[in-house]
């Protein structure tokens, strides 16, 4: 009858949960004995993420259900000894790892997602009388210069603070040929979607990078904005300012 794992066992499955910065103590484990087997649970401390076996065969037949899993949430494995359990935790630690990263990432996807409705809004309201307004070609000239400038000033910004020089120079890739397809834009875009396009480029440089975008200011953005949004845009949509 399973009685419940030896010192030497439960050592190697707290070894497989130290990795990338997350620790033993990161998680609550726990044996319960039910009948010829034994439930292992092993619960991460600050989330729903777990990792549950049924261990049987005094180690021979383990199955596991755990969170979350290398591909879906929730993920199965069946038929395993002992070693493929420590194993199968080890990838679930690499899979927690992840998963807290871009729990981030999807946070900000969200606020992006937020000041895009938020922008859409705006646009919306301020030419619902007239959808489609386009730039005359002195305006679309301007626009076009205006442009090459808030280039040149991002790529000075980015230089000051990027220290790798490749990243440095993919950035200054990136932001020419967004900036080149906003200048063929303008010629064919009314102004509410030309508007809509250019703030979400500019969303996407100060994700890309803050500190730049705050060198550069607000003043240099809104002065390439159709005067209908400029004067009622709320400073959330726009680049950091110094008093942010």
């Amino acid at each position: 009858m399973a009685t419940t794992l030896n010192r030497s066992f439960l050592t190697e499955i707290r070894n497989r949960l130290n990795n990338q910065g997350i620790t033993s103590d990161d998680f609550h484990i726990i044996q319960e004995q039910k009948a010829r087997r034994i439930n292992l649970n092993i619960k991460y401390l600050y989330d729903d993420y777990y990792y549950n076996a049924t261990i049987e065969g005094e180690g021979s037949r383990i199955s596991s259900q755990y969170s979350p899993g290398e591909v879906v949430l929730t993920q199965n494995k069946h038929n395993m000894n002992s070693d493929d359990l420590l194993d199968s935790i080890e990838g679930w630690v690499n899979a927690l790892r992840k998963e807290i990263k871009n729990t981030i990432l999807g946070r900000q996807a969200e606020e992006t997602e937020e000041k895009l409705a938020e922008l859409e809004n705006l646009v919306r309201e301020k030419f619902k009388e007239d959808k489609e307004t386009f730039f005359t070609r002195k305006e679309a000239n301007e626009l076009k210069e205006k442009l090459s400038q808030l280039e040149k000033l991002y790529n000075e910004a980015i230089n000051k603070n990027e220290t790798n020089k490749n990243q440095s120079r993919e950035e200054y890739t990136k932001l020419h040929n967004e900036v080149e397809l906003l200048k063929e834009q303008v010629e064919y875009l009314s102004k509410k979607k030309w508007a809509t396009a250019l703030m979400i480029k500019i969303m996407n440089w100060t994700s890309r990078n803050p500190a730049a975008a705050r060198q550069i200011g607000q003043e240099a953005v809104k002065a390439l904005l159709p005067k209908e949004i400029e004067e009622s845009l709320p400073p959330s949509l726009l680049p950091p300012s110094d008093e942010q």
